[in-house]
């Protein structure tokens, strides 16, 4: 039998209360409450967990105590929010150390880069990896869900890795961590490569020699603010990248056998597996895409490399318009390369890296701190005029 509760008014009752006014008026206020919370419930609390880029050094913008990307990203996100828990100067090590009491806070979404200041300090990729992977898992035990970014490019003139060659093996690795881990992966470092004027328009412009890392100014935390908004709204702006490659970037005495394998993933729409492509020394190799439209590995092995190799990478996603790439992502260097003895940093072209280093060292002694060995081409312990001219003709060559 039901049970008819005792306290409702009778008939009678209800009509005595005024009809059209007060029930009406507290229903209402009943729903708008109940939309209030499911308002508040639903927003996103972001935290912005890294280093100095997310701290927001370098940021010339008057956007008051708070700077960097989170604050910008937080404008785009509203009403989510997003707490910019960067720590100037740490590495990842350290990050790991602070990641406790950032987990204490509480938050639904980490977003995660960090390890630029691993490469100024010569760690090694493969542990700045594993450190990532560690906060990523801690985080994901904590009930937060992580979105993995890469780091941006450093800098022509910067202390440490000025030719990116640890940090594309960094951003390599992270791409493939984020695909088989199964996270959101925010690409920093191909949104940045795709700018015009980069390093003119985009970096902090510092004279202090101190800065090893090369920080965005108010338009770069523009862009990665954007980068993010796009990843966490569900738009589809990058094109499929590669992840890790085999040789690596920059590698000397590679085998004249050596198979070359690169990893290639897309984060949105995916692969357009008919117009991707692999070219070794500007000639397309007949490499298959092996794999799916998230995932695909490239691979060939040539009769026989020679010298300098160059690696480009052709493809596109599945968006229409579809988002391209187009470009070189490895040069490595087999056994027996001749190098330019002007080739100071071994990048296989005598350029304007090397003519910032001989610059530096012009009108050296032996007994003076600057002087440069490498640069005295004639051998008579300073660097003169006859080093000059020498420098001069061997200007744009190229290792064979």
């Amino acid at each position: 039998m039901t049970r008819v509760p005792q306290n409702l008014p009778r008939p009678s009752q209800q009509r005595d209360t005024a009809p059209g006014k007060v029930l009406p008026v507290a229903l209402t206020l009943s729903v708008l409450a109940l939309s209030i919370a499911a308002s508040v419930s639903a927003q996103t609390r972001y935290i912005a967990f890294g280093d100095s880029i997310t701290e927001g050094v370098g940021d010339d913008a008057p956007l008051g105590p708070e700077s960097g990307y989170p604050i910008r990203l937080a404008e785009i996100l509203a009403p989510d929010t997003v707490e910019n828990r960067g720590f100037s100067g740490e590495d990842t090590s350290e990050l790991l150390v602070l990641l406790n009491a950032v987990l204490l806070e509480g938050g639904d979404v980490m977003l995660l880069m960090a390890g630029t200041n691993d490469v100024a300090r010569g760690f090694a990729p493969e542990d700045t990896l594993f450190n990532l992977r560690q906060i990523a898992r801690r985080a994901e035990n904590n009930g937060m869900e992580v979105v993995q970014a890469t780091i941006i490019p450093r800098l022509p003139n910067a202390t440490r890795d000025p030719e990116n060659h640890s940090t594309k093996q960094l951003n390599q690795s992270l791409r493939n961590a984020a695909g088989f881990d199964d996270r959101r992966l925010v690409d920093n470092f191909e949104a940045f490569l795709s700018l015009d004027l980069l390093y003119h328009s985009y970096y902090w412009q510092t004279t202090n020699p101190r800065d090893p890392v090369g920080h965005p100014n108010a338009a770069g935390y523009d862009v990665m603010a954007q980068t993010f908004a796009d990843v966490l709204q569900g738009i589809d702006s990058a094109p499929p990248v590669n992840g890790t490659t085999d040789p690596t970037d920059g590698t000397f005495q590679v085998l004249n056998q050596q198979t070359v394998r690169v990893d290639v993933w897309d984060f949105g729409n995916g692969i357009d597996l008919d117009q991707t492509r692999l070219l070794i020394n500007g000639v397309e190799s007949p490499a298959t895409p092996e794999g799916d439209s998230r995932f695909v590995t490239l691979s060939h092995s040539p009769e026989r490399l020679q010298g300098p190799v160059r690696v480009r990478l052709q493809t596109q996603d599945l968006s229409d318009p579809p988002n391209t790439f187009d470009r070189e992502i490895s040069l490595f260097y087999t056994r027996g390369t001749d190098f330019p003895r002007a080739d100071f940093d071994r990048n296989g072209r005598v350029d304007g890296l090397d003519l910032i280093r001989f610059a530096a060292a012009f009108g050296a002694r032996s007994n003076e701190a600057v002087y440069f060995a490498d640069a005295d081409f004639d051998g008579d312990l300073d660097i003169d005029g006859a080093d000059l001219a020498e420098f001069a003709a061997a200007f744009g060559s190229v290792a064979q």
